[in-house]
């Protein structure tokens, strides 16, 4: 498992990530607004995708530590892991797409169409398939 020195570098990365993905989101909202387009998701996805396995793996050993040890030690250091993969999966989900006016007037009660996208590769999805937990994803608009 993760060293506090490995701990400490993946936290800034991943709170690097979060912040790119946060500017990749204030840029888009400029652009809406005659600012120029941010740049394409494809560069941040790998990384976010080595970020999320990372947490992955070590939520996977912990669980295993805990399992075979019955630790609290272990326990606390899977529940803290889970947390923050299940933030930064949140954080990996952006808005791709979406009409300006949902800025500008609002929905006014109609459809609206916008493309979401998760910033985690094919990879990602084939490493999460074994992992042993429930994934459950729900949108709330």
């Amino acid at each position: 498992f993760l060293t506090d020195d490995q701990k400490i570098t993946l936290s800034n990365i991943k709170d690097i990530i979060v912040d790119q993905i946060n500017s990749w989101n204030v840029q888009k909202l400029r652009a809406q607004v005659g600012w120029p387009v941010p740049p394409d998701l494809d560069v941040l996805q790998p990384f976010c995708e080595k970020i999320a396995l990372l947490l992955l793996k070590q939520m996977q050993q912990m669980k295993q530590f805990w399992e075979v040890e019955s630790l609290n030690y272990f326990e606390r250091i899977y529940n803290e892991t889970k947390r923050t993969f299940a933030a930064f999966i949140k954080r990996c989900l952006v808005i791709e797409k979406q009409p300006s006016s949902i800025v500008v007037k609002g929905t006014n009660g109609k459809h609206i169409e916008v493309s979401l996208r998760l910033l985690l590769g094919k990879r990602f999805f084939q490493e999460i398939s074994y992992f042993p937990d429930n994934v459950t994803c729900s949108l709330h608009l």
